[in-house]
């Protein structure tokens, strides 16, 4: 049975509560299940359903929701939501779906809301197991990297050596480069883990051939990224000086391209080279990079645990906090932005112990305006971008006019919560 219903959106604004409003948009809507509830009572409603409830019109009534965000809320995302509904209409539509769902958890992924990333990834794998083809093996490669985020390493090394065979047996090596570049780290990770030398020396070897062959490829950015894996696992070793090697030819290639938030990482890798070598002011240049994105800047962006790790490292290293990219925001800025509460506290913490070391009431003041910004951020994004850009003409203007910006639910948040 097929309905319209009016749709409304949930908004996380902050860790500890949501803000539900309506964004007089309809979509289609199928009924799934009814049940009847009785006064005192209490259900769930499962996470990204829409629900509806009917009650007697002449009597008192009140629901109270509660809202569950320990694993994560799903964002509205209407273009995916939208190509999904389509998926049907064209043959073999589970091959579809799952290319919608990968593209959906890379976004996720991205924007570090990882509990998501790995519903969609596990979705889609489950909808291509059958068929064998390349999809399969980038969507596994995808949901291994993000257990590895999440520290779940058994799970990632088993979906990442599932990559491996799955690629040697297609012939694609691509797909192998990435997967020994990721089983590299998650060995790497286990070691760190129980102190196995074994797993160090199979995180050496992984590595070795990810590198040989993104050079082989001729995948320089791989290459790069192979390099400044391969730093860590010689710092662990015990070789400082071949980690500043590796790091520095890393660093020669990462700067050749656009990616801000590649650079800033690379950087920290080869800072952290020279750390372990006694460098420490040549490190801090490293970590200090003024009117770009720096390493913290990087790891409040895309928070995981290994980047709160390294998070870590850079405020027990001592780096300049205050310093704003190319748009002006500093790290506590991409923090709140995120949402991430535990990379918050950690810069706040780096904040106080800093070289222009912050009271607690100027931490007060340097969040409520980074939650201003993102309010406005989140504005533009969110209701003028969309607006503007399905508008034609002077109908945009018209529509921000009579103010249907501010009826769906735009605000501002203008103090601390």
């Amino acid at each position: 049975m097929a309905a319209s219903r009016l749709a409304g959106r949930r908004e996380a604004r902050e860790p500890r509560f949501a803000i539900y409003v309506n964004t007089n948009r309809f979509v289609p809507a199928v009924l799934r299940q009814s049940e009847v509830h009785v006064r005192n009572t209490t259900y769930k409603i499962p996470a990204a359903h829409f629900h509806a409830f009917e009650v007697n019109p002449h009597a008192f009534h009140a629901t109270l929701f509660v809202f569950d965000a320990r694993r994560g809320f799903v964002q509205d995302t209407p273009a995916y939501d939208h190509a999904l509904s389509l998926c049907s209409a064209f043959p073999d539509p589970d091959r579809h779906r799952a290319r919608v769902l990968g593209e959906l958890g890379a976004v996720n992924r991205r924007f570090g809301r990882y509990a998501q990333a790995v519903a969609c990834f596990e979705r889609a794998l489950e909808m291509t197991a059958a068929h064998g083809r390349l999809g399969e093996l980038q969507i596994r490669g995808e949901l291994g990297v993000v257990y590895r985020y999440l520290g779940r390493l058994d799970d990632a090394r088993r979906v990442l050596e599932g990559q491996y065979t799955q690629a040697a047996m297609l012939g694609s090596d691509r797909e192998i480069c990435r997967a020994v570049g990721n089983l590299g780290m998650v060995s790497y990770q286990l070691y760190l883990q129980t102190g196995d030398a074994r797993l160090l020396e199979s995180a050496i070897a992984y590595q070795t051939e990810r590198i040989e062959r993104a050079r082989l490829l001729k995948l320089e950015i791989w290459e790069c990224i192979g390099l400044a894996r391969m730093s860590l696992l010689h710092t662990a070793n015990g070789r400082p000086k071949d980690a500043i090697d590796t790091t520095s030819k890393s660093l020669d290639i990462i700067v050749k391209g656009q990616d801000s938030t590649a650079i800033a990482i690379s950087r920290f890798f080869y800072g952290r080279a020279l750390l372990a070598d006694k460098r420490r002011e040549e490190a801090l240049r490293q970590f200090n990079t003024p009117n770009t994105c720096t390493p913290a800047m990087a790891f409040c962006r895309e928070p995981s645990d290994e980047h709160i790790g390294y998070l870590r490292e850079l405020i027990d290293a001592g780096v300049d906090l205050d310093l704003v990219d190319k748009q002006g925001y500093i790290a506590l800025d991409h923090a709140v932005f995120n949402g991430d509460a535990l990379s918050g506290r950690l810069v706040m913490e780096g904040l106080r112990r800093g070289p222009n070391g912050k009271t607690e009431r100027q931490l007060d003041v340097m969040v409520m305006e980074a939650r201003v910004r993102k309010g406005y951020r989140e504005i533009f994004q969110e209701k003028l971008r969309p607006l503007l850009l399905n508008s034609v003409g002077s109908q945009s203007l018209r529509k921000l006019r009579v103010g249907g910006l501010w009826r769906e639910g735009g605000t501002v948040p203008t103090q601390p919560r």
